[in-house]
């Protein structure tokens, strides 16, 4: 992630299957960590786990803001 988030804000992902409207267990906005600062590049995080453990499937990132700006992401395996 390439954000800018304020101290008060926060940035948070989520993970689904594609065309699901259900979380991949674990993966959720509850139990991701907040991101918060002025971040180049920053790795969204589980409970400080960072893969995702569901590859060969469609998936799509889902994002909660607050009080931040989105600039970028990327996925890498």
């Amino acid at each position: 992630m390439n954000a800018d988030v304020a101290p008060s804000g926060y940035l948070r992902g989520a993970v689904q299957t594609w065309g699901s409207r259900e979380d991949f267990p674990g993966r959720t906005f509850a139990e991701s960590d907040r991101i918060i600062g002025n971040l180049l590049s920053h790795w969204v995080t589980w409970k400080d786990e960072e893969k995702i453990g569901y590859q060969g499937r469609p998936m799509m990132l889902r994002v909660q803001m607050k009080q931040a700006k989105l600039f970028g992401f990327e996925f890498q395996e």
